[in-house]
């Protein structure tokens, strides 16, 4: 019987390619074959963070050395597991067979790696703000993670000299190739695998992983691989490569300091292991207790950047007018799909119409001479011309505070609080309905508004002599929770943005009316004025807007 090709094989010579961050990433063959296409190539003309260039010029970097570096942490991940516990790795099959096998195999790292560039291939045009307020403004409910699984099957299942490539590592015969393809889709969208839950009453590890058997969903990996899904996706924790690598690499195109760096990464590489879940019995990515505080910085950094960077008010106020441009525009910008040529709201239908869309959109509209989209132009010459809606007064929820407005942890969610207090507003200022906008930002640290990420995470003991099995984790007690974070992980802020056009006077009412209306929905203006300014400046209309974590994220 044909056996799979190793992989990486040390026989191919690799392709070096230089980053600023990791020095040089190396790309085994036949990942080159990937890289080198069209479709993965259009990651270069898609930002990594959207509009934030305009604030933040230097961010002007993309997707494609992104997907780039989440691969080649990846692949170190990957490394580092099948070395650091080596024994674990080759077991013989039985105690009569003297055969050995791998736990972690050639076709599951490649898989990872496969995952780890592909993850993001499924953005749209500017990013986030495309399955974000675009797809809102549609009523639709694609996200990119979903598009990314589509392209996979385009490439891999429908491409036969992709496919032909591949095989000799993924499979030789169908049902094997396409079993390890679902598992590369799984591992970009991996919240099925929150399916496992604690198991109380057994004592006995390997029973509780029995007990979570039956409700595995994941069909790509059976449950004793289940520590593969922590890699690309955290579902679990939200601790991956994809978020390592975006927040390491954003915070140094925009100048904006984290408490995470190049030799925090490469420390928490250096000393994983596989571990076993003491509640649940599984296989978790686990790391010695004295990275806990390594591993919070990963998302202390992600509130910072959404803070400072992705969530800029700036930046919400520009994103709000490129969103009314390409609703304006889209009737009239068409791209050639499979069978016919699909409108820009359109192309989520079809794959090929879908990689013919980048950033590119904006210019097509601007050097258009066309009737139609001379909306759209005068929407997009804005920006260019720094037209824009401004903040006139905001006003920050503490984590300490929420439970008291009731949000989140109360009766009713961000979202709802969002639309109480712009009715409110509306209801004051009719006359000016068009003239100004309520926005929310929820700065989370990548899970929900009560749950720091480092308390979903699994440790294991530095001083653990456990050979090359894998130690019992444990997690973070509640005392040291409580010492160390706050009861919830996020903050809430809501601004307004006003138009240009608005006298002064109105300006200052409106921007007023915000503390009115959220002292009505708390019962208690004193709780909401923890931090507060107000300003005279702009901005359009009303549009209820939230990002929601990434889980999700913004700039996931």
């Amino acid at each position: 019987m044909r056996q799979l090709k190793n992989w990486p094989s040390l026989e191919i010579k690799t392709r070096q390619i230089n980053d600023k961050i990791y020095g040089h990433i190396v790309l085994h063959h036949p990942l080159e074959k990937l890289v080198d296409s069209r479709a993965f190539q259009r990651l270069h003309l898609l930002k990594q963070t959207g509009l934030v260039y305009r604030v933040y010029p230097e961010c002007e970097h993309s997707r494609f050395v992104h997907s780039l570096g989440t691969y080649e942490l990846a692949r170190q991940y990957m490394e580092q597991l099948r070395t650091r516990q080596a024994g674990w790795n080759r077991t013989k099959r039985s105690d009569e067979d003297s055969e050995e096998i791998e736990n972690i195999t050639s076709a599951d790292v490649l898989c990872v790696c496969i995952a780890a560039l592909f993850h993001d291939i499924g953005h749209g045009p500017f990013s986030h703000l495309f399955d974000g307020e675009y797809r809102k403004r549609l009523g639709k409910s694609w996200k990119h993670e979903d598009m990314s699984t589509r392209i996979i099957d385009y490439f891999f299942l429908e491409n036969p000299r992709i496919r032909k490539i591949f095989e000799p590592y993924l499979g030789l015969d169908d049902a094997t190739y396409r079993q390890n393809i679902v598992f590369i889709k799984e591992l970009i969208n991996s919240k099925d695998i929150l399916s496992i839950r604690n198991i109380d009453g057994i004592e006995d590890l390997k029973q509780k992983e029995n007990e979570n058997r039956k409700s595995w969903s994941m069909k790509g990996r059976p449950i004793e691989k289940s520590f593969l899904y922590d890699i690309v996706s955290n579902a679990q924790s939200g601790h991956d490569v994809d978020k390592m690598d975006y927040l390491l690499r954003d915070s140094i195109a925009s100048n904006v300091s984290i408490n995470l760096n190049f030799n925090t990464i490469q420390r928490l590489i250096g000393t994983l292991r596989i571990v076993r879940d003491p509640n649940t019995g599984t296989l978790r990515i686990g790391y010695p207790s004295k990275c806990t505080n390594d591993i919070k910085a990963i998302g202390d950094a992600r509130q910072e950047l959404h803070s400072k960077v992705y969530q800029h008010k700036t930046v919400r106020g520009m994103e709000l007018i490129m969103v009314d441009a390409l609703v304006a525009a889209s009737p009239y910008l068409e791209y050639q799909g499979s069978d016919r040529k699909y409108k820009l709201h359109e192309v989520f239908d079809d794959v090929e119409a879908f990689l013919q869309t980048s950033d590119f959109v904006e210019q097509e509209i601007l050097n258009s001479t066309r009737e139609e989209l001379k909306p759209a132009k005068e929407l997009i010459e804005k920006l260019l011309t720094r037209n824009i809606y401004k903040k006139i007064n905001s006003r920050e929820v503490s984590p300490l505070k929420a439970k008291n407005i009731d949000i989140n942890n109360g009766n009713i969610t961000l979202q709802q609080a969002l639309d109480q207090i712009t009715k409110r507003m509306l209801s004051r200022h009719e006359g000016h309905s068009e003239k100004f906008v309520v926005l929310a930002r929820d700065l989370g640290k990548g899970l929900d508004a009560e749950t720091h990420p480092v308390v979903r995470q699994i440790f294991y003991d530095d001083n653990a002599d456990c050979g090359d099995e894998p130690p019992v984790g444990h997690y973070v007690d509640d005392e040291f929770v409580e010492t160390n974070y706050p009861q919830t992980a996020s903050k809430w802020e809501f601004f307004v943005l006003v138009d240009r056009s608005l006298d002064s006077q109105t300006q200052t009412m409106i921007g007023h009316s915000l503390n009115e209306a959220m002292a009505e929905i708390s019962g208690d203006q004193h709780i909401i004025y923890l931090q507060g300014r107000t300003h005279q400046s702009s901005a359009v209309r009303i549009l209820f807007t939230q990002y929601v974590n990434e889980s999700n994220v913004v700039c996931k």
